[in-house]
């Protein structure tokens, strides 16, 4: 069962000391608790081992087989994982952190379990390590070093991984509802992940993958996930409120009611994003891909949309004041009911004109372009012509789509790329409306 890098004299014992303890897991009066402090047990095979209460303190299980071993509540302060192999193992409620290094070794190692946290000193060394399917709830592994470490599939719910490194983990489908994991470096690969209700307040998220991972009501508040792949990822009621999302990948996300006041998501991808009612305010959107994102009803108050492309998006009764749309594409987006547009005042009166002119001779309308020749122009062309070197500077600055739409309002901007019979037929309306 154990190999020759164990002591011999305990791996002649250790059959026997699992025994007893086995007896004592069933009745403390019975059998004896295994105590193996310091023990060396570098690749030890203890698949499927009893080690529930265990106290291996400060013991070396370096490449140690436990697979499918029982763990839970085991004393694992200092002890040496790297390597191992605890695919399908419990460590449940375990005690991984070490202790404080003023307190002695007797005190510490004869009473591990009520010692759950002594201190916040040094921490444990899991890298590399194997945790494929291990059931780790409530496990404490503040601090601990998982980089690179086998996860997928584990169950980490309401785990404690405060200030963990998990560079390069696979945590592919694992379970951290409710988990604890408040600046901890997830450079990883979290698709599927389960992260309903965690806590990743100014956690590291750069680059990692998250492609249809449950984020529903977790916080991500001052989190930086700049370039993270969160697709098709469900962050419904999640709290972003000054996170960094710069460049990362959030097509066909849904963001309904979720919180990105602050946030930072210059050149994200939002691209059929589902933004219902989300508080986008004060966010920085500049050149994002919103096309055919639906952001009904959020509050986009004072958040920068410049030179974002928001084509065939719906920001049907969202909330805009003092937004930034200069350069923005609108292409087709559904404005209707939006609030606080900066619209000009005398928007109906210029597309009244507007109408009158472009439907005075048969050639005077032309869609394709802004501008065909002195007498025929689009909607758009027809308003900067009309309206002399103000409407000209507003266009240039702003662009022909929010340019357009500050000038002629909202009804006259959703026929921008009509054709020029469905143009006609929107202007000959406005001038029948006119002339009532």
């Amino acid at each position: 069962m154990v190999q020759s890098l164990i002591k011999t004299d305990l791996a002649e014992q250790l059959p026997e000391l699992l025994r007893l303890h086995a007896m004592w897991v069933e009745d403390l009066t019975t059998g004896k608790r295994l105590n193996l402090v310091g023990a060396n047990l570098i690749r030890a095979d203890l698949t499927g081992a009893n080690l529930i209460g265990a106290n291996l303190y400060e013991a070396d299980l370096t490449g140690a087989n436990l697979r499918g071993a029982n763990l839970s509540g085991a004393n694992l302060r200092d002890t040496n994982l790297t390597g191992a192999n605890l695919d399908r193992a419990s460590l449940d409620s375990s005690s991984l952190d070490r202790s404080r290094s003023d307190r002695s070794r007797s005190d510490r190692a004869i009473n591990p379990i009520k010692a759950n946290r002594i201190g916040s000193s040094d921490t444990a060394n899991l890298a590399g390590v194997n945790l494929m399917g291990a059931s780790l709830t409530e496990a404490n592994l503040s601090g601990a070093n998982l980089s690179g470490a086998n996860l997928s599939g584990a169950n980490l719910e309401h785990a404690s991984l405060s200030g963990a490194n998990l560079s390069q983990a696979n945590l592919t489908g694992a379970n951290l509802m409710g988990a604890n994991l408040t600046d901890a470096n997830l450079g990883a690969n979290l698709t599927g992940a389960n992260l309903i209700g965690a806590s990743l307040d100014r956690a590291s998220l750069d680059r990692a993958n998250m492609s249809g991972a449950e984020l529903a009501g977790a916080s991500l508040a001052q989190a930086s996930l700049d370039r993270a792949n969160l697709s098709g990822a469900d962050l419904t009621g999640a709290n972003g409120q000054q996170a960094s999302l710069t460049a990362a990948n959030l097509a066909g996300a849904n963001l309904d009611h979720a919180s990105l006041a602050g946030a930072r998501l210059t050149e994200a991808n939002l691209t059929d994003a589902c933004l219902y009612r989300a508080n986008l305010s004060g966010a920085s959107l500049d050149r994002a891909r919103l096309d055919r994102a639906n952001l009904s009803g959020a509050d986009l108050n004072g958040a920068n949309l410049n030179r974002a492309n928001l084509d065939r998006a719906s920001l049907s009764e969202a909330k805009l004041s003092e937004a930034n749309l200069s350069g923005a594409c609108l292409h087709r987006a559904n404005l209707s009911g939006a609030i606080d547009l900066a619209i000009a005042a005398d928007a109906p009166q210029r597309l009244l004109a507007v109408a009158h002119a472009a439907l005075a001779e048969p050639d005077a309308l032309e869609m394709r372009w802004q501008h065909t020749s002195a007498t025929a122009h689009s909607i758009c062309g027809w308003a900067e012509h009309l309206g002399g070197p103000l409407a000209a500077l507003i266009i240039k600055q702003m662009g022909r789509d929010v340019g357009g739409l500050m000038l002629l309002g909202v009804a006259a901007h959703a026929h921008f790329n009509a054709s020029n019979e469905e143009a006609r037929a929107f202007l000959q309306g406005v001038v029948d409306a006119g002339d009532a």
